[in-house]
């Protein structure tokens, strides 16, 4: 038994409580407070990982092309998982249709997959995409392509969810 000073032992006893935390599932399903490979190794499972990527446009809508970037800088490839729309003030006359682009392209190359907010509501959501994926260092960019007619959406916040 090793003997540390009171503030270290405390340092490593919040250590070990942390990694007490860490959740992994072995193939039959069970789950283990701390998951390791037949070696000892400790496996950390990223399973239900998510990276969320947060925008928000204050005021009235206006269409437009996004020109703020947002760059995958997580060193892995991520998969689109959901784009969920939110507004303050709901569209009248036509709904709210969002457009996200990798790499300046669209990811709904089928059109109709784009998220919206009919008209009416307060949010909207897409998990239907043509691109499936975000590489490492590749960058998401936002296009506002209609806002409603006669009352034109305001204070909108869009996230993207990958995984």
């Amino acid at each position: 038994m090793l003997n540390f000073p009171p503030q270290i032992a405390s340092r490593l006893q919040r250590a070990v409580d942390t990694l007490r935390l860490l959740a992994g599932q072995d193939s039959n399903g069970v789950a283990h407070p701390i998951l390791t490979d037949t070696s000892g190794v400790l496996q950390v499972s990223l399973v239900n990982w998510r990276e969320t990527y947060t925008w928000w446009v204050s005021g009235t809508l206006v269409t437009g092309t996004g020109a703020l970037r947002f760059h995958n800088k997580t060193d892995r490839t991520l998969t689109f998982k959901t784009v969920h729309l939110a507004i303050g003030t709901a569209p009248t006359g036509a709904a709210i249709i969002v457009d996200v682009h990798k790499n300046g392209t669209t990811i709904f190359t089928t059109q109709a997959n784009r998220p919206q907010i009919a008209i009416g509501a307060n949010s909207g959501a897409s998990m239907t995409f043509d691109v499936t994926t975000l590489a490492n260092l590749e960058y998401l960019t936002l296009d506002i392509d209609q806002v409603g007619s006669v009352i034109a959406g305001a204070n909108l916040v869009i996230q993207i969810i990958l995984g």
